[in-house]
């Protein structure tokens, strides 16, 4: 049985088409590359599946379930935690208190004490061990990505939606956090990510699917997906296909 799966979802803003009947299965244990342009409808994608929108249309089962017209914090209650684009963290609250919040209201653990563990587990994790007590507002940019990862960790996800978050990183922090995405997966998580850097895409992803102006034109693997003229022509163009092509030749 798929852990999520997307029938006919559409939403619309005004006159819009945001999604456009999007179908989407979704397997335990894959981790799924979400790609396209900018305004294709990947972040919508997200928050359609974890409640921030209600689908304009269609429907939306996770473990056989139906959830959309759930609220948000239901959503994650169920095992579904995902990662901001933008990252927000309390400014003024320790990375402790930050990655606590989340364990407190959403994982349904059972005092504070509780939450207080799973949060420095998260938190080791992650790497921020030695900025347990530090301030959200104190950290770099890099820091605050884990600290975000932490808080959809701190969840007990079964489902994991990352939303950008390579995004300002320097090469070694990508591969830093390519690491613990692959750590996070080889733990029966199962992953989609939205990801604009190509090469962390295919070196990272089982099964790619592809957004354009809301609808789904392609899904498959990494060669698949650099081989389809829909694609090369809506998103990657004709010289990166052809050198990606030589790439996976080789």
């Amino acid at each position: 049985m798929s852990i999520l799966e997307l029938r006919g979802v559409s939403r619309r803003f005004g006159g819009l088409d945001a999604l456009a009947e999007v179908d989407l299965s979704v397997q335990p244990g894959e981790i799924v590359g979400l790609i396209g342009p900018n305004g294709a409808g990947k972040t919508t994608l997200v928050n359609v599946v974890t409640g921030v929108y209600k689908p304009s249309s269609g429907s939306i089962h996770f473990n056989g379930s139906k959830i959309d017209g759930l609220k948000p914090y239901q959503i994650s209650r169920i095992g579904v935690a995902r990662t901001f684009q933008v990252v927000q963290p309390f400014p003024e609250m320790s990375v402790l208190e930050n990655v606590m919040a989340p364990a407190i209201y959403a994982a349904g653990l059972k005092n504070i004490e509780e939450a207080r563990e799973k949060a420095l587990e998260k938190i080791e994790f992650v790497g921020l061990g030695v900025e347990v007590q530090t301030m959200a507002s104190q950290l770099t940019l890099a820091s605050r990505k884990r600290l975000e990862l932490a808080k959809s960790l701190a969840m007990n996800p079964q489902l994991l939606l990352l939303d950008e978050v390579n995004a300002g990183l320097n090469p070694a922090e990508i591969d830093k956090a390519l690491e613990l995405i692959r750590t996070i997966a080889s733990s029966g998580v199962t992953i989609i990510i939205i990801e604009h850097l190509m090469k962390v895409v295919l070196s990272l992803c089982n099964r790619i699917v592809v957004l354009h102006h809301g609808a789904l034109i392609a899904e498959g693997t990494p060669k698949e997906i650099t081989t389809d003229p829909r694609v090369v022509q809506a998103y990657l163009g004709s010289r990166y296909a052809d050198a990606q092509q030589g790439n996976l030749n080789d």
